[in-house]
């Protein structure tokens, strides 16, 4: 096992993940080319574009068109852009969190072109000082400085065949056959072949069947959803991942990604406009949509939808689109995440040797993105999955704040003495957006994904959703760029 290896019990679910995509004949899989993100040739009939939504597939869909010579409309009911791209900047001494899209793997080449593009600066999520922990059953567990912690350490029961094979092993066996299986996992037709298959299973489920414990497998999900996902979905995720590589952010938010975009865009983007009404003919498009109370339109040759599935269905379309894409449209499925931001006069986590970030079986994360920052007062980041995140939904706003102390309090003990306010985004409470990202239910990898992405005559359709990346700014960066393309050859 590459980095942590030569202890057999050392766990971690990135080592895990590391080990599946390294394991067997599959192993370049993960580093697979990516897809490209030059401009588009400007040698093209000009057309009327009318793009619907100023999130990051939007805005890289509006760029790109503009840059080949079309002539671009952007409708966004937002007063921002950027979507669910958002840094919470109301804190003191020039401190900020992220809301929403907070972390970017290495080999995200869309998202590090861009940023390259317009000059932002990235660095590292994670701090390489202090000690990061996971919290599992009342008790805190310290990992190494390589991220990892020996299984003797959870307070959980393992057989001998467990601590003999080692986190190595125990990922060995349950995936590390099947990457060469995978194929390419940017297919839009993806999962293919014998993996379909898994399409069918929960995550849990498969590793059942693969021979892992449900006491390993509670140390896996420290964090993560527990919600029945896709086994296939999940395998995508991985064959995705670039294991080897750390997480990057962007210097100053990666809000400043979304506003480079919009900053070249600014006589394309029309705030305050909610669409309620599609309308297609054979010779072209009109987007209904309402603003300070009245109903205007806006007549165009194509319409690029990019919001999200729970909005898209209030919007009437005419003629409907095909039963499979109403299908994806009525059904794909969307997790429920929060993450509560809180200001703290002194960051006491540091006292005892820990950084401020944790994983716990409460399936929350603990983020602490001031790590850099001069002083003793700091922001912590309660990231919380679907069970807290619905629970912290159906609070006020200071209530959700007194939850997040209660469960950062658990992990760090002293945070609520030096608690200074904060604030707390729901998603799926969020009008504009109604949910936080796809995530997919077992059948619908399969079932509806391959429909999500595809155009209906005149009205194409981006956002993460739509593509291999859910819930990363480079799923929404592929999937604009991509529907420029289509834009473009028509």
């Amino acid at each position: 096992m590459t980095g942590s290896g030569t202890t057999a019990g050392r766990v971690s679910r990135r080592s895990f993940l590391k080990q599946a995509a390294l394991t067997g004949t599959g192993a370049g899989l993960a580093a697979a080319a990516a897809p490209a993100w030059a401009q588009l040739e400007s040698d093209r009939r000009k057309q009327r574009v009318i793009v619907i939504g100023a999130g990051l597939s939007g805005l890289v869909c509006t760029f790109e068109l503009v840059r080949a010579g079309h002539d671009v409309v952007v409708l966004e009911s937002r007063r921002r852009a950027g979507g669910r791209v958002r840094t919470i900047r109301s804190f003191a001494d020039g401190m900020y969190g992220e809301a929403g899209a907070a972390r970017i793997p290495r080999n995200h080449d869309l998202t590090l072109g861009y940023a390259k593009e317009f000059g932002l600066e990235v660095g590292p999520f994670y701090p390489d000082k202090l000690a990061m922990v996971h919290f599992m059953r009342g008790r805190r567990v310290r990992l190494g400085s390589d991220g990892t912690a020996d299984l003797a350490d959870y307070p959980i029961e393992t057989t001998a065949q467990e601590r003999a094979l080692g986190m190595g092993g125990i990922a060995a066996r349950a995936i590390g056959n099947l990457m060469e299986e995978l194929g390419n996992p940017r297919d839009p037709q993806w999962p293919l072949g014998p993996v379909r298959q898994y399409d069918s299973m929960t995550w849990a489920g498969f590793l059942r069947e693969r021979g892992v414990s449900d006491e390993v497998a509670a140390v896996l999900r420290l964090g993560f959803a527990s919600a029945p996902r896709s086994a296939a979905w999940v395998l995508r995720e991985i064959a995705l991942a670039e294991q080897k590589t750390d997480l990057l952010r962007i210097v100053g938010g990666n809000d400043r990604l979304p506003l480079a975009f919009a900053a070249r865009l600014l006589e394309h983007i029309q705030y305050g406009t909610r669409v309620r009404r599609i309308e297609q003919t054979d010779s072209g498009c009109t987007v209904l949509f309402d603003r300070a109370g009245k109903r205007e339109s806006l007549r165009g040759d194509r319409v690029v939808c990019t919001l999200p599935f729970p909005i898209v269905r209030e919007i009437e379309i005419s003629p409907d689109v095909s039963p499979a894409k109403r299908r994806a449209i009525r059904e794909m499925n969307y997790g429920s995440l929060s993450r509560a931001s809180i200001q703290v006069g002194r960051r006491v986590w540091e006292d005892e040797g820990f950084n401020g970030f944790a994983r716990t079986d409460q399936v929350s994360e603990i983020f602490h993105p001031t790590w850099g920052h001069a002083g003793p007062r700091g922001v912590i980041q309660l990231y919380m999955k679907p069970k807290l995140s619905r629970y912290a939904g159906d609070l006020d706003a200071d209530a959700r704040i007194e939850f997040a102390l209660d469960k950062i309090e658990e992990v760090f003990p002293g945070v609520r003495q030096y608690a200074e306010g904060g604030t707390c985004i729901c998603w799926d409470k969020d009008p504009h957006a109604k949910g936080a990202v796809a995530s997919l239910n077992p059948g619908q990898l399969s079932g509806l994904l391959p429909h999500a992405g595809t155009p209906e005559s005149r009205l194409h359709f981006a956002g993460e959703h739509t593509s291999a990346w859910h819930g990363w700014m480079q799923g929404a960066l592929a999937s604009g760029v991509r529907a420029a393309r289509e834009v473009h050859a028509a």
